[in-house]
């Protein structure tokens, strides 16, 4: 030991805990977009310029799981990596948002998810205001009258979850429109775990950081999914080190 402090990876949010992470973000204003990066969307990140550009335009970074963190520490061996996992981080929003009465529209899943989502969520978090709830099946003839919907709400925070890369792609197109809306977070199937319709890996899993692992046995399909972005890591001719050319990370 040196004596000397590893800095933190620059790109990420500087926080250690989701409680951190929230009491800082819900200090946003203007529509602020974070983005969840995990094994799968910096593996695209790294292999299409296009999806990393739309990464770079995220206003914050979180590390959402172990694979997002082996790829984010390439060629800065000395960064710190905190690792926050999103569920945990929008939780932890909720009930500050809870406390400080701050209201929130969900959208995504099947439809009825969200709806169930908020009922367990306002049950847990007695005081949660969500303003609104919309499904993830629309199309783009339904923009509209979706951005209307959650515009009427007044809701401050808006959580995506419509799965990546579509949930990053609708924050990114979308926000502008949307001026009341503080904070924009993308959280995948978070809104299914809160409806009761999928169980998160036990603690220890969490903890030992192979809850991807847990969700890969749960979820057979998404095998398909990782092997892709496994591929196109591997395409990539600088994957051996964090991708120059290619660096969505803001340094």
């Amino acid at each position: 030991m040196n004596g000397k402090r590893k800095s933190i990876h620059p790109a990420l949010l500087p926080v250690y805990t989701p409680e951190e992470a929230a009491r800082l973000l819900l200090c946003a204003k203007g529509g602020v977009f974070v983005a969840t990066l995990n094994f799968e969307l910096i593996a695209r990140g790294i292999a299409d310029p296009g999806f990393a550009a739309l990464l770079r335009s995220a206003d914050y970074h979180i590390c959402d799981g172990i694979g997002g963190a082996i790829l984010l520490r390439r060629g800065r061996p000395n960064s710190i990596v905190p690792r926050i996992p999103g569920i945990d981080l929008g939780y932890a929003l909720l009930t500050l948002a809870t406390k400080r009465e701050t209201s929130v529209f969900l959208l995504g899943g099947r439809p009825g998810v969200a709806k169930r989502a908020a009922k367990q969520l306002m049950s847990s978090l007695p005081g949660l205001q969500i303003a609104g709830t919309a499904h993830g099946f629309f199309s783009k003839t339904d923009l509209p009258a979706l951005r209307g919907r959650i515009r009427a709400s007044g809701a401050e925070i808006v959580i995506v979850c419509l799965g990546s890369p579509q949930q990053e792609e609708w924050i990114a197109a979308n926000r502008r429109y949307l001026p009341s809306a503080r904070l924009f977070l993308p959280l995948g199937g978070s809104l299914d775990v809160w409806a009761g319709e999928v169980s998160r890996a036990p603690y220890l899993w969490q903890a030992a950081g192979i809850e991807w692992l847990w969700r890969i046995l749960h979820a057979p399909g998404r095998i398909g999914r990782l092997w892709v972005a496994g591929c196109a890591l591997l395409r990539s001719s600088d994957a051996d080190l964090y991708p120059k050319k290619h660096n969505f990370v803001s340094n």
